[in-house]
């Protein structure tokens, strides 16, 4: 039995007749921050849809908590899912929803009661410097500050794993230092966090790969 949360074997997925991700094998341990870093259409973005079951690889097989993905029906993959966080722009709500709304979604999805809910989400806030602004709707928020609300979405549920897709981009030092401190602090209490970025993200303790270096190894 392998001690790796996540396990990729040999996964080959493509999009058409053109191939993306080809023999791609990865494994992840739980207190890992790992950094998968390369241009678009390297395949990085593609690894995160592998794992949270939304690209089924044409090849390989994908375990996640010991869950063989291929296994699992499309209502235990939506169940699945709701026990990841998912830093993303694409898992922002409609511009015209509260923040607060919008990161109380989450913990409610994950299956946690209003109020606790309602606790989660004022400490998700706290953590990212987003209490201020609780009451303000997304489409009035600056792009530094949405980012800053998708790390707060993806950590208000205490999630298994967090998928991050560019967690820096669109940040100043500031608040660049203050997203890789929390990811980093979510990591070594046992979560897992697998990033993508355009370049290596600037930290101590992150595992970064290079995507195109492994693809031509």
């Amino acid at each position: 039995m392998s001690d790796n949360f996540i396990e990729l074997h040999q996964v080959t997925t493509s999009r058409g007749l053109f191939p993306i991700l080809s023999g791609f094998t990865l494994s992840v341990s739980r207190g890992q921050f790992l950094d998968l870093y390369g241009p678009t259409g390297c395949g990085k973005t593609t690894v995160l849809k592998v794992i949270a079951g939304l690209v089924r690889p044409a090849a390989g097989s994908v375990l996640v908590a010991g869950q063989d993905l291929s296994r699992l029906s499309a209502g235990q993959l939506r169940a699945m899912r709701r026990s990841f966080g998912f830093m993303s722009l694409e898992a922002l709500p409609q511009d015209d929803e509260t923040l607060e709304n919008a990161v109380l979604l989450p913990a409610l999805l994950a299956g946690y009661s209003l109020g606790e809910a309602s606790r989660l989400t004022a400490q998700a806030l706290g953590l990212c410097g987003l209490t201020p602004l609780a009451s303000e709707r997304l489409h009035s928020l600056s792009n530094g500050t949405r980012q800053l609300a998708c790390l707060a979405l993806a950590l208000v549920h205490q999630p298994m794993l967090i998928l991050a897709d560019e967690p820096t981009a669109r940040l100043d030092a500031q608040k660049t230092q203050l997203v890789m401190s929390l990811l980093g602090q979510y990591a070594r209490q046992g979560g897992a966090v697998i990033a993508v970025s355009s370049s290596p993200l600037p930290a101590a303790g992150v595992l970064a790969i290079d995507m195109e270096k492994l693809h031509h190894a």
